[in-house]
C-alpha cells in the first residue's frame, strides 16, 4: 500500500512539473519561500491521499447530541441561532500564532449564535464519551480562549430538557419560562 502511495506521488509530481501550465507554476514554486514551498509540497501530499483513500459520510450529532440540540431549538429558536460542532477557530482570533494554534482544531458541540451570527454562548455536552484522553486539559483550553473572547462556556451533562432549561437560564439566555 505505501508502494502504491509512493508511485502515485510520484506520477503526480513528474506529471505537475511537465504540463505547460504548470511549468509556470513550478516556476513560481522554486521561487517562494521555504515556508510557501513546504505548504504547497504538504497540500499536494493532502490532495494525493484524497485521490488514492475511499471516504464515506457519517452523522454530524450522536443520539444525545441530538437530544440535545432539538431541545436548544424548542427553548431558543425565537432569539439564537444553533450551530452544531463549529469550529473555535471560526469564531474566535488570536494575533498570536500559538494562541490560534491553540482552538483552531477544537470544536464546540454547540455555538448559540444571536440571528446576525455573532457568537454568544458555547454549549459543550458532558456525556459518557467526553472523559477521555487528556479532557481536563482540552476543557480547560476551550472555556479559557471562549471566556477571554466574552463567549459563555456552559455545560450540560444530561440530556433532561429540565436540566438543559436551568443551565441556559443559570447562564442567562432564557428568562424563567412558565408552562
Amino acid at each position: 500500500m505505501e508502494f502504491l502511495i509512493l508511485l502515485v506521488i510520484i506520477i503526480f509530481i513528474i506529471g505537475s512539473l511537465s504540463a505547460g501550465s504548470k511549468k509556470n507554476n513550478y516556476k513560481r514554486y522554486i521561487k517562494n519561500s521555504s515556508y510557501e514551498k513546504n505548504q504547497l509540497y504538504r497540500d499536494e501530499q493532502l490532495l494525493v491521499s484524497a485521490q488514492a483513500f475511499q471516504y464515506s459520510k457519517r452523522k454530524l450529532l450522536n443520539s444525545h447530541e441530538k437530544s440535545i440540540y432539538w431541545t436548544l431549538v424548542k427553548l431558543l429558536k425565537n432569539d439564537y441561532c444553533i450551530n452544531p460542532q463549529a469550529s473555535l477557530g471560526e469564531v474566535i482570533t488570536c494575533e498570536n500564532a500559538d494562541g490560534h494554534k491553540a482552538i483552531n482544531s477544537k470544536r464546540s458541540d454547540f455555538l448559540i449564535t444571536d440571528k446576525q451570527f455573532n457568537p454568544v454562548a458555547v454549549i459543550e455536552y458532558y456525556g459518557e464519551g467526553h472523559y477521555q484522553g487528556n479532557y481536563e486539559i482540552r476543557d480547560e483550553t476551550k472555556e479559557t480562549a471562549l471566556t477571554k473572547a466574552s463567549i459563555k462556556y456552559i455545560v450540560v451533562t444530561d440530556t433532561d430538557d429540565q436540566h438543559i432549561r436551568d443551565s441556559l437560564m443559570e447562564a442567562g439566555l432564557i428568562k424563567i419560562v412558565i408552562n
